[in-house]
């Protein structure tokens, strides 16, 4: 709908986007006022924010262009991956979602009004973790960025809220119980570490990924050491750990000399206290930096 107010029986102009390009004209009536819909300014929207521009003109005269900004919305925004679900052994584990807007055809979505978003578990609004980089949404301790430590036993109930700046508004909620086995007689696993072997890059990305199936990993007791030297530890393992995939990552200050060989060391506990022996996994790996 395109109304406004010029001086009577001008002819009004409206471009999309450009100022070049009539897309519709309508004439105001004799007191000046004009109120009609467009369909083919509403067909020359992409979807996304538009920039309408109308301009009046008479007899010789032209008024100055009047912008407005006009959003073309086709597709609300959506919540998927809730996770976790049923019964989880795990005593700190991401309990997110991922909250993205996309376009229905093509363009540019409006994007997620961050101001809307909305986070409970059993009722309660809680703090969370949004990144509009990735849509990923968590629950997470303020004062750590990590998880938040749950009650073993105990049911919780996440409701997530969210809209775009479309006005559009989405809701899902999604149920799990913390259930962690003690004792636990697997150790914790270590899997996919990088680099591995020779022909290393001379500034890697030094990985692993850690997870315990039966009790969860603590996050607090992993270690990561280079040579000796911790550069993954309680201090700063919000940054070096994703609670999502479970990996550990660092990239050293600086690269390694060439064809120069060295050592990680990861160390790693799970959540049960039995048996003793089972509770803590150190594992090491080798590379060696190519030419």
């Amino acid at each position: 709908r395109l109304w406004g107010e010029t001086v009577p029986l001008a002819t009004v102009n409206y471009y999309v986007n450009n100022m070049t390009t009539v897309r519709d004209s309508w004439a105001a009536d004799a007191s000046g006022v004009f109120d009609y819909q467009s369909l083919a300014v509403t067909n020359a929207l992409a979807e996304g924010e538009n920039t309408l521009y109308a301009q009046a003109t008479k007899d010789t005269y032209f008024s100055p262009f009047a912008p407005r900004r006009v959003t073309l919305d086709l597709n609300p925004p959506a919540i998927t991956g809730q996770a976790p679900s049923g019964a989880v052994a795990d005593l700190m584990p991401y309990v997110g979602a991922l909250l993205l807007d996309t376009p229905a055809v093509a363009g540019t979505p409006c994007g997620i009004c961050q101001e809307v978003i909305t986070m409970k578990v059993n009722g309660a609004e809680v703090p969370y973790s949004y990144s509009q980089s990735d849509g990923k949404i968590y629950w997470s301790d303020p004062a750590t960025g990590l998880p938040n430590r749950l009650v073993n036993g105990t049911a919780y109930t996440v409701y997530l809220e969210a809209g775009d700046n479309a006005y559009y508004k989405v809701n899902s909620t999604w149920t799990f119980t913390a259930q962690v086995s003690d004792p636990d007689n697997s150790k914790p696993a270590v899997s996919n570490k990088t680099p591995l072997g020779a022909g290393a890059p001379a500034l890697p990305e030094i990985s692993c990924r850690v997870s315990d199936n039966q009790s969860g990993i603590d996050p607090y007791s992993i270690t990561l050491t280079v040579d000796g030297a911790v550069v993954v530890s309680s201090a700063n393992i919000s940054a070096r750990w994703d609670a999502a995939s479970g990996v550990v990552s660092y990239t050293p200050p600086a690269a390694f000399l060439p064809w120069s060989s060295h050592t990680a060391e990861i160390t790693v506990s799970h959540w049960a206290n039995a048996p003793a022996d089972k509770k803590t996994h150190v594992e090491a790996w080798d590379f060696t930096v190519g030419n």
